[in-house]
């Protein structure tokens, strides 16, 4: 599991899909790279989100924390536990 900080994907977290797992009002940003000049993605949320990341991208996330979507535990009647199923 990652805790809240800057990550840069295929140097701190691998490439891939992940959950992100709010821990209060929460939000992630992904950027096209580390000097994060542009947004590729971003959202607040309050209980989880999937996203995917690429190596060279630059991935924000607060108040947060995230895990490969492989073993992440979808919600309960999720469209995630559907589709993992």
């Amino acid at each position: 599991m990652y805790a809240a900080v800057t990550y840069r994907v295929g140097k701190d977290c691998s490439a891939g899909e992940y959950k992100l797992t709010a821990s209060d009002h929460s939000y992630f940003c992904v950027c096209p790279d580390i000097s994060k000049g542009g947004i590729l993605e971003n959202s607040n949320f309050d209980i989880y989100e999937y996203i995917t990341v690429s190596d060279g991208q630059c991935l924000v996330v607060e108040h947060d924390s995230f895990v490969a979507k492989g073993d992440a535990t979808p919600a309960k009647g999720s469209l995630a536990e559907r589709v993992d199923a």
